[in-house]
């Protein structure tokens, strides 16, 4: 019976090419912690302190999932400091279109790198369903994220006045699933 288990064990770990084991634990967490505190924080000072260091963790968390070999840690550096600096340097004086920029590009590449380990595993492991939620917070987020900047670079692009991160990303989720309420529409070209 043990030699059945190590066997199976061995197994998994070669049906699951990429080794991203227990990382993507951390980074379902931090998306889920700031989609949920984010309506609780947003209105005070301290409060939009606390959402800058939720996302800057989920940058942290994204970089620390992608990074299972040499090339993969650069790249996510590459992309990531970046976005992790523009974060901060949005905070207080608003370099939006900067900072979105930066994020969504970073997002993708973490997105793609999750999705090929997604599609390359074999065997279904919790890591695998841990990546799989991920991706899809990920991907709203993303699109929240790019919403911003064609709101940023082409204002008016949407049907509800002065369009902030959290309708975005309603918007977004709304669009993902389906629903579409249609209290928000894309009214520009661009959006």
């Amino acid at each position: 019976e043990k030699e059945l288990k190590d066997m199976v064990k061995k197994l998994v770990r070669l049906a699951n090419p990429i080794h991203m084991k227990g990382k993507l634990k951390f980074l379902l967490f931090s998306l889920v912690v700031l989609l949920l505190l984010y309506p609780y924080l947003e209105e005070t000072k301290i409060g939009l302190t606390i959402l800058n260091v939720l996302f800057s963790t989920v940058l942290l968390s994204a970089l620390y999932a992608v990074s299972y070999d040499n090339s993969h840690l650069k790249i996510g550096l590459l992309l990531g400091i970046p976005a992790f600096i523009t974060n901060w340097l949005n905070y207080p004086s608003g370099h939006v279109i900067i900072s979105h920029v930066f994020a969504l590009v970073f997002y993708l590449y973490v997105l793609i790198s999750i999705l090929n380990y997604l599609i390359k595993a074999i065997v279904i492991t919790p890591n695998v369903l841990y990546g799989s939620v991920s991706v899809y917070l990920l991907i709203a987020i993303t699109f929240g994220a790019a919403y911003s900047l064609i709101e940023a670079v082409t204002p008016g692009s949407f049907s509800i006045l002065n369009p902030q991160w959290p309708q975005l990303i309603y918007y977004s989720f709304s669009t993902m699933t389906t629903l579409g309420f249609g209290d928000i529409t894309a009214v520009s070209s661009v959006a």
